[in-house]
């Protein structure tokens, strides 16, 4: 995303009209303040360009984190860049094939010791052509992760690793196979959350691939705030289109509000800061997604992917279902008094895929 770039505008009448009129693109900056998003992934190479790097240390010390990726290891030049912005700096992400990885061991050892950032492998697969939603590791990739953990020299070299979750399995789905991979190691993990995919103009179920990415973008977003030590990056943030197909993203390429950027501002608006026991529910009339604060619990209700057997009751219990709370559309903001019983019963009583939204319930 070009979020620091500089244009020259066009000179009016009104103005002195001897020299050009340069100005900072800051739309994508806006946007992401007014979603409420502060933590950024960048290039390394935004640290290496004099006058973006000035503008990096200006918002660092508005309490912006920046996470850094590279494609492999860093050189004297990268080095000296990241030492020179480590007050800013939250992780780097390191880019190599899989075979790589043994012989990088020693020098990010040696990096990590003089560094306060953390350090995370992110595995690339050239065979894949470059599609996002395959960078990374996957959890159902069991001989990659053994393969990975049986290196015993990255224990001291890495904080951990990049995970993709894949557009077929839901993000705290995915997060918890994350965990039961590392379980019992010291490994931290790094999500990477695809919330969009190309869809074709001509495509008849555009509507409920429209709504399941916003479902997406609801749950990566819970699922962050739920876990104050997890970065979780959401792919992508500008919209793209070639005309025959489309990546819908959570601002349009003016960097103005689409649905999914709402559903964010909505999110980090409403959600506590501090949430416990997430946890999901399958059942007929939706997915929830439930977790408590220390005012009550949160829940936050999606469409189904697929038609599910189990009942409401099998779940929650009496005290919860029927207890008066407040549900928000996360899209307009709209608000009404109800219940998740009749949230829940209107829903299933629904053809059409449901946009997301979030009951709360204050004890």
């Amino acid at each position: 995303m070009p979020w620091c770039d500089e244009v020259d505008i066009p000179s009016s009448w009104g103005i002195e009209i001897f020299e050009r009129k340069n100005v900072r693109n800051d739309y994508p900056l806006a946007a992401l303040w007014e979603m409420g998003v502060t933590d950024l992934r960048i290039p390394i190479s935004d640290i290496l360009d004099a006058r973006v790097s000035n503008r990096l240390k200006e918002l660092m010390a508005l309490g912006h984190r920046f996470t850094v990726v590279m494609f492999g290891l860093p050189n004297e030049e990268r080095c000296a860049a990241l030492a020179d912005h480590a007050d800013g700096i939250k992780a780097i992400e390191v880019v190599a094939l899989f075979n790589q990885w043994p012989e990088f061991a020693a020098s990010l050892k040696e990096l990590r010791q003089g560094s306060d950032f953390e350090i995370f492998l992110h595995a690339v697969r050239p065979e894949v052509e470059g599609w996002t939603t395959h960078h990374g590791m996957h959890a159902d990739l069991i001989d990659e992760v053994d393969w990975v953990l049986d290196q015993t020299d990255l224990t001291d070299a890495v904080d951990g690793f990049v995970f993709g979750i894949r557009r077929d399995m839901s993000p705290v789905d995915g997060y918890a196979a994350v965990r039961r991979c590392l379980s019992g190691t010291t490994y931290k993990a790094l999500l990477h959350v695809p919330c969009v995919d190309m869809a074709w103009v001509a495509q008849s179920n555009h509507e409920f691939a429209e709504k399941e990415e916003l479902a997406r973008v609801a749950e990566a977003t819970l699922l962050a705030r739920a876990n104050h030590d997890l970065s979780v990056v959401i792919d992508n943030f500008v919209e793209l289109d070639r005309g025959y197909c489309s990546c819908q993203g959570l601002v349009d390429r003016l960097y103005n509000p689409k649905d999914g950027s709402r559903v964010v501002t909505s999110l980090n608006t409403l959600l506590p800061q501090r949430l416990r026991n997430l946890t999901s529910h399958e059942i007929n009339g939706g997915r929830v997604l439930s977790a408590e604060s220390n005012d009550g619990m949160v829940l936050l209700i999606s469409s189904n992917r697929s038609p599910v057997s189990s009942e409401f009751s099998d779940h929650f219990p009496d005290g919860i279902a029927d207890r008066q709370g407040t549900l928000v559309d996360l899209v307009s903001g709209t608000e009404m008094p109800t219940t998740l019983r009749e949230v829940i019963a209107k829903r299933a009583g629904e053809e059409a895929p449901q946009l997301p939204a979030l009951l709360l319930l204050n004890d």
